[in-house]
């Protein structure tokens, strides 16, 4: 379908390898938004092998529901190069990023247009209340988007079940990035241009994971408000190859370089690898924000002369 030159009401950014749960993804996303100006970008990796003959009903399905779609085959080393695109090429006050193995709620336009209504002055990454994942050995997954799920084979997200306490406890505030997981982020702008750098994701990491903890770190340290959603994602639960992991520890070290003097990398690397638990880390932080807090008073007194430290 021929792309518009005005602005879209959403992007929506599918990084994709064109495995078989796309289809679902992207019945999802028709069934919640309907007919609204809408942009979904597919962002192959060249890798995939993509070709048309094997989107042909994703292409139906778009066509009869009336969705703009942008198809790009790209060569990248890593993620964030792809999500970038909607940035460099679209105006929206919307850019949802989610991965091609998830399901969205079918709430998710109402809560857009409410969003939209409130005419927020400042940016918000919205997460969804409710990750949950179904296990992909018991359906097939190009039938889940006419079948209804079996609420009884859902289960909640396990990374999610734990870093939902940012939301609950207040000591805990400071680190709701930590739930902005690619899996889906909806970034919310009340500027209609969004091709400000500081909206991107950093393109220095390579292969798999972190970039989307760090797109959330960034945007919370610089004022970005952080909320949840009342839109449930559906994550279909697969196994991680050695290969990711590997790519995983790197870039969580990558992350800790980038912020050489903040422990908040460090203790993500930790809480990831369950060598830390969430109140544990807050902890540390608060200490060592109190002990930064008594060196500068100290250096200031032996400074100005009236005093040094004992």
């Amino acid at each position: 379908m021929t792309e518009q030159e005005d602005s879209y009401l959403a992007i929506f950014t599918i990084t994709t390898s064109n495995r078989s749960t796309l289809l679902s993804t992207v019945a999802s996303i028709c069934r919640g938004v309907k007919c609204e100006n809408i942009l979904i970008n597919f962002v192959f990796d060249k890798r995939s092998n993509f070709n048309f003959n094997s989107f042909y009903k994703i292409k139906e399905l778009l066509q009869k529901k009336h969705v703009n779609y942008k198809i790009l085959i790209k060569e990248f080393e890593g993620i964030s190069h792809a999500r970038n695109y909607g940035f460099k090429k679209y105006k929206s006050n919307f850019h949802i990023f989610i991965d091609d193995d998830v399901i969205l709620s079918a709430c998710l336009l109402s809560i857009l247009k409410d969003i939209l209504k409130k005419k927020y002055q400042y940016k918000i990454l919205f997460v969804p209340m409710h990750k949950e994942y179904i296990n992909s050995i018991n359906y097939n997954p190009q039938k889940i988007y006419i079948n209804s799920i079996n609420k009884k084979k859902l289960r909640l997200d396990p990374y999610y079940r734990s870093t939902c306490k940012v939301f609950e406890i207040k000591k805990l505030e400071h680190l709701k990035w930590i739930t902005c997981i690619g899996r889906c982020i909806i970034l919310y702008t009340p500027y209609v241009s969004s091709k400000t750098i500081h909206d991107r994701f950093d393109e220095s990491f390579k292969g798999w994971g972190v970039e989307d903890i760090e797109y959330g770190y960034r945007q919370q340290k610089t004022g970005t408000k952080i909320r949840k959603i009342p839109i449930s994602c559906i994550h279909m639960y697969h196994k991680i190859p050695n290969s990711h992991l590997e790519e995983l520890k790197t870039n969580l070290f990558s992350f800790e370089k980038k912020y050489p003097t903040n422990f908040s990398p460090v203790g993500y690397r930790l809480f990831t690898f369950g060598k830390l638990t969430l109140l544990t880390w807050a902890n540390i932080e608060e200490t060592l924000s109190l002990q930064n807090k008594r060196d500068f008073y100290y250096m200031n007194l032996h400074m100005t002369g009236k005093g040094s430290k004992k």
